[in-house]
C-alpha cells in the first residue's frame, strides 16, 4: 500500500504542469495511473482473500448481525481467541481494528440504504443498531465527511 501512496504522489505531481503538447509525459502519467490502480486492486485482493478462515467467519458474522452491533469481546469469544489476540490478528489480517471494521461496515450499509431513499434516517439508524439518529449522524459524518441528509441528497440527485 505504501507503494501505492508513493505512486499517487508521483502521479499527481506532474498534473500541475501537464501540457497537451508533451505526449511522452502523458504516456508516463498514464503508466503511473495504471500502476496505481493495479496496486489498489492488489491491496483489495489481499484484504479480502488474505484473511484466515477464522477472521473471514467473523467478517461474515458482522455482515449478518449489523443491527446487533457485536462487541469485539463477542467476536473474540466466537473465534475462540482471547480479546487481545483477536484484535491483533484481525488488524494484521484486515488492516484495521475490529471495532473500526464493524463501524465501517455499518456506515457502508447506511450509505446504500440512504441512496435507496426507502427509509427515514431514524429507521436506518435503528436498523443498523445505533441508539438514536443523532449519534448515527455524528458517526456517519465522522466516517464520510457529510451528514446522512447530505449523502441522501447527493445520491438521489446523481441517480446512484
Amino acid at each position: 500500500m505504501q507503494k501505492s501512496i508513493i505512486c499517487l504522489v508521483m502521479l499527481l505531481t506532474p498534473l500541475v504542469t501537464l501540457r497537451a503538447d508533451d505526449p511522452l509525459r502523458l504516456v508516463n502519467l498514464q503508466n503511473l495511473l495504471l500502476r496505481f490502480v493495479l496496486d489498489v486492486i492488489d491491496a483489495s485482493d489481499e484484504l479480502q482473500h488474505g484473511a484466515s478462515g477464522t477472521i473471514r467467519r467473523m467478517q461474515g458474522f458482522v455482515e449478518k448481525n449489523l443491527d446487533q452491533v457485536p462487541s469485539v469481546n463477542q467476536l473474540a469469544q466466537l473465534s475462540h481467541l482471547s480479546e487481545s489476540r483477536f484484535k491483533t490478528r484481525f488488524k494484521a489480517e484486515i488492516g484495521i481494528p475490529p471495532a473500526d471494521y464493524v463501524m465501517r461496515r455499518r456506515i457502508w450499509h447506511a450509505k446504500a440504504m440512504l441512496a435507496s431513499n426507502r427509509h427515514s434516517i431514524t429507521q436506518i439508524a435503528i436498523r443498523l443498531g445505533f441508539n438514536n439518529s443523532q449519534y448515527f449522524a455524528t458517526v456517519f459524518k465522522r466516517y464520510t465527511g457529510q451528514t446522512p441528509s447530505a449523502h441522501r441528497r447527493d445520491a438521489v440527485s446523481s441517480g446512484v
